[in-house]
């Protein structure tokens, strides 16, 4: 097939990606949730937050892509964080925080898998973002791969005191 039929394809593909999503949440919109149980009240709850951080990881990756293509310079904004929060009537703050987050994963590709697969909270992985895209001298991939350990299944308080002592573990020693 050539360049543009696939091009065609992908973007057909996407918009009923997006269609299939907003009719399962209307499915769940549409959920009478007097009639569930506490026991399915509680699956709803946990199962959709873990959905919705899924979601945050896939975000911030196609994020991270779509900041990469500056897609947000030829309306005016000045990033691409601005650029999400004037187009959707949104936080710039939580804009900031979805590319923080990008840069977080393309500075160590484990964490969006960790992400997606529940080890570490999009909150949590925020937190590990100053100590992933400026790392010390002295972070190597071994260090690194350490922190993402330390930080699974922690709250993102915690995992901020294991990122300080992270950092003061592997400052740069000055004279």
């Amino acid at each position: 097939p050539s360049v543009a039929a696939m091009v065609s394809g992908s973007i057909r593909r996407v918009g009923a990606v997006l269609d299939g999503l907003e009719a399962a949440v209307a499915e769940v919109e549409g959920l009478d949730l007097t009639l569930l149980s506490r026991q399915a009240l509680a699956e709803l709850v946990v199962r959709l937050q873990r959905i919705t951080d899924r979601q945050a990881a896939t975000q911030a990756r196609i994020m991270g892509e779509a900041d990469r293509a500056s897609v947000w310079a030829s309306g005016g904004a000045r990033s691409m964080a601005g650029w999400l929060a004037d187009q959707t009537n949104g936080s710039y703050g939580r804009a900031v925080e979805m590319m923080r987050l990008a840069d977080a994963f393309d500075a160590a590709p484990r964490l969006a898998t960790q992400v997606q697969t529940g080890a570490i909270s999009p909150a949590t992985a925020v937190t590990l973002h100053s100590a992933l895209v400026s790392p010390s001298a002295r972070a190597d991939a071994a260090a690194v791969d350490s922190l993402l350990d330390a930080c699974n299944g922690v709250s993102p308080r915690d995992a901020k005191a294991v990122v300080e002592q992270w950092k003061a573990d592997h400052a740069t020693l000055t004279p």
